[in-house]
């Protein structure tokens, strides 16, 4: 059963057990920042400060391969690999060949299949309980690089954390504010949806990324925090577009992700002058034509519109032709 991790806070033991004690102190003075004590919490903006400064002036993450020093260290030389691609997926493919060169010890997997584009970052080398919590900060400069190259275009439908995983797992994901599945496999995995893999990728902003990182971290942290349980003053409208977005579907599915009711969900977007079955068609159409431009083959298409078959898309395509004339 997916649920959701809420945090407003990261512990001070995240730290501890991904650097150690005595290390954990040491980030807290190189940040300027009075250490709190092993039990307490700090915000999420304290802990990406913490953790850029560690990389910027005590250079963990530099590598030998690199032509000049990078701020964001062995990250920011990976990330440049993705300045030839096309689109997300590409890019991917990019990086990883890029690890598998320059930095062995931290492996990227990534599969597209019919339920979404699987991404996920393993360091074998490393022991728990810092290995786990190095794959989720690492999947997540990755997730936030990405948002940054593709302007957004790339919806998150759930995040996979292993069922017997370190303590705190899932901290620094819970700021997607997506469904988590608790597997038996033993990565951290972000699922996109299938249409995630054809984003265009803005290379040329990689350049700017840097400028930009901690913005963009920023803003996810602030939209948690400010992120409450659905209540009438929500925009419904925006819920159910972002729900399709993920690749939700079906209505009951989408009520019981609110946590409303499906007449309730009918009547607040009846308050907003619309309905879920025009939202729906809106969407269905707005996304055919990018899957179009994409060359998605109709059949893999109409799957990610939600229709039963490719024969169901082409006569919304004929209405839709229709609506145009």
């Amino acid at each position: 059963m997916p649920c959701r991790i809420k945090r407003s806070s990261v512990p001070v033991r995240y730290l501890i057990d991904l650097v150690g004690p005595e290390a954990a102190r040491g980030l807290f003075t190189l940040s300027a920042l009075e250490w709190p004590g092993a039990e307490a919490d700090i915000s999420f903006e304290q802990t990406w400060k913490i953790l850029n400064n560690n990389i910027r002036f005590n250079q963990d993450e530099t590598h030998s391969l690199a032509s000049r020093p990078h701020r964001l260290g062995t990250f920011e030389v990976l990330a440049a690999s993705m300045s030839q691609a096309d689109d997300f997926a590409d890019g991917l493919r990019r990086f990883q060949h890029a690890s598998d060169l320059i930095n062995s010890e931290v492996l990227l997997h990534h599969e597209l299949s019919r339920n979404g584009l699987r991404v996920s970052v393993n360091c074998p080398s490393m022991p728990k309980p810092a290995g786990d919590l190095y794959n989720e900060i690492w999947l997540m400069m990755l997730h936030c690089l990405c948002v940054w190259l593709t302007n957004g275009a790339i919806p998150v439908r759930w995040i996979e954390l292993p069922r017997h995983g370190t303590a705190d797992l899932g901290t620094m994901l819970c700021l997607l504010d997506r469904p988590v599945r608790l597997t038996k496999s033993e990565r951290v995995v972000i699922v996109y949806a299938p249409s995630a893999a054809h984003a265009a990728l803005h290379s040329r902003k990689i350049q700017h990324y840097e400028e930009e990182a901690e913005a963009i971290y920023r803003g996810l942290a602030q939209a948690a925090q400010a992120h409450n349980l659905v209540s009438a003053d929500h925009d419904f409208v925006d819920l159910v577009n972002k729900a399709f977005d993920g690749g939700q579907m079906h209505q009951g599915s989408i009520a019981r992700q609110l946590g409303v009711s499906t007449a309730t969900l009918r009547r607040q977007l009846s308050f907003q002058g619309t309905s879920f079955r025009s939202l729906l068609e809106v969407h269905r159409q707005c996304n055919d034509q990018a899957h179009s431009a994409a060359h998605v083959h109709s059949e893999q298409a109409a799957q990610l519109l939600g229709y039963s078959d490719s024969r169901s898309l082409r006569r919304a395509r004929q209405r839709w032709r229709r609506q145009t004339v």
